[in-house]
């Protein structure tokens, strides 16, 4: 197995150093498991509910979501990812 995410010097530095390198390098790899996570969760209490990707097949999504509003903030999920919810007009 690859560590892509060590630094190639990785063996050039003192043992203190190379600790240092290896907290971090894990420290941000648990922190996008985390986000991953977080996204899992959001998905999943999300699939009763209009989650903004412009599918417009949920009764809905056509109040959450009218004439595919949600569009102009980016593609994909877009509630999902974080944004508000834009009130029906």
């Amino acid at each position: 197995m690859k560590l892509q995410f060590l630094p190639p010097t990785l063996h050039l530095t003192t043992p203190q150093r190379n600790t240092i390198v290896l907290i971090d390098a894990w420290s941000s790899w648990t922190r996008k498991i985390d986000e991953r996570i977080a996204e899992l969760e959001r998905l999943r209490a999300g699939l009763t509910q209009c989650i903004g990707c412009g599918c417009l097949s949920l009764k809905q999504c056509q109040l959450a979501n009218p004439a595919d509003a949600a569009a102009g903030l980016g593609p994909g999920p877009r509630y999902l990812l974080g944004n508000a919810r834009r009130p029906a007009k």
